[in-house]
C-alpha cells in the first residue's frame, strides 16, 4: 500500500477514534457544514495537466458533449391527423431548420430528416419522410402517418 495511502487511513482511523471517545468534539464542527458541499463534476479530482483529462476534453471539443435539447411539438387541435397536418410539417420543418443554426449542434434529428428506405426489387431507395419541396397532401399526410405509427 502506498504511503500516501496509509497515511490517509491512518488519519481517518485516529479520527473515528477521537469522534468516539469525545463525542462533544463533533459539536466543534457543527458551524462549518453550512460551508460543506458536494461537487459533482468529476474534473475537481484531477490537476490541469492531468494527461487523461485534456485527452477527454480534447474528445469532448471535437465530438461535442452528450448533451441533449429536445424540442416537442404539439398540434393545438386533438386527433392524429392534425400531427401530420400541413401546419404541422411546415412547423417542424422550420424548427428543424433553426435548429441547425444553434451553436453547440452536431446533429439535428426529426420527421424533416428522416429517412424513410424501402426496397424495390434488388434496390433501396432512401428519400425524406417529409420532403422539403413537395405540398403536404392529404394523400401524403394519411401516408406519412402510416409510415410514422
Amino acid at each position: 500500500m502506498p504511503i500516501l495511502m496509509r497515511g490517509m487511513k491512518l488519519f481517518g482511523q485516529r479520527y473515528i477514534d477521537a469522534m468516539c471517545a469525545h463525542p462533544w468534539l463533533s459539536l466543534a464542527l457543527l458551524p462549518g457544514l453550512g460551508r460543506l458541499s458536494v461537487c459533482s463534476d468529476f474534473r475537481v479530482n484531477f490537476g490541469p495537466d492531468n494527461p487523461q483529462l485534456q485527452a477527454f476534453e480534447q474528445q469532448q471539443n471535437r465530438y461535442g458533449t452528450s448533451e441533449h435539447t429536445l424540442f416537442t411539438l404539439a398540434p393545438s387541435s386533438a386527433g392524429r391527423e392534425a400531427v401530420f397536418s400541413p401546419a404541422a410539417a411546415r412547423a417542424v420543418l422550420g424548427l428543424t431548420k433553426a435548429a441547425w443554426s444553434l451553436p453547440p449542434a452536431i446533429r439535428v434529428e426529426s420527421l424533416a430528416n428522416f429517412r424513410r428506405v424501402q426496397a424495390r426489387g434488388n434496390a433501396l431507395h432512401a428519400d425524406e419522410l417529409l420532403p422539403r419541396d413537395l405540398p403536404i397532401t392529404a394523400l401524403r399526410q394519411a401516408e406519412i402517418a402510416a409510415l410514422a405509427s
